[in-house]
């Protein structure tokens, strides 16, 4: 079986439609300069179905990596949402941690990795931790996600 990467792939579908178009639409005098007259006139019918359906895939390509990048956009702008709402319901406990990382001016804090408060804000997706590697056992470093520092400096009223 032929292994071909993705890269290579697409190449080919952007590049046989143009080929194809140059065999089908060429003046007579460049194909017969290149010796190519001969292979359109014997494979003209052929040629430009081929033509045909390599447009009819690169349109179809196009369009599902549009989709798929438009699918993703929907899917991110909603779990943005979805966390953005989360801050603003959160417990004091949950509050506490937040605030040291906003009064601190940090985006790292050493966090007890059994702690379910802890655990709880990084299912939100709110921190991370940040390694997988504890000098402090159990205590772990957590970086606050980019997209909460900086909704929790612009608006402070979830840690209130």
């Amino acid at each position: 079986m032929l292994k071909v990467s993705s890269e290579h792939l697409f190449g080919i579908l952007i590049f046989s439609p143009l080929v194809l178009a140059f065999l089908v639409l060429a003046p007579d005098e460049w194909l017969t300069a290149l010796g190519l007259r001969d292979l359109r006139d014997d494979y003209h019918t052929f040629l430009g179905r081929a033509l045909l359906f390599s447009i009819a895939m690169v349109v179809v390509r196009g369009l599902a990596a549009a989709s798929h990048w438009a699918k993703a956009k929907v899917v991110h702008r909603r779990d943005m949402k979805w966390m953005r709402q989360r801050l603003h319901f959160l417990t004091q406990p949950e509050r506490d941690i937040l605030h040291q990382y906003i009064q601190e001016d940090t985006r790292t804090q050493s966090l007890d990795i059994r702690n379910g408060i802890v655990q709880g804000l990084v299912q939100a997706r709110i921190i991370r931790r940040a390694t997988n590697v504890s000098i402090e056992r159990p205590l772990w470093a957590h970086n606050i996600q980019p997209w909460a520092w900086d909704y929790l400096n612009r608006n402070q009223s979830p840690l209130a």
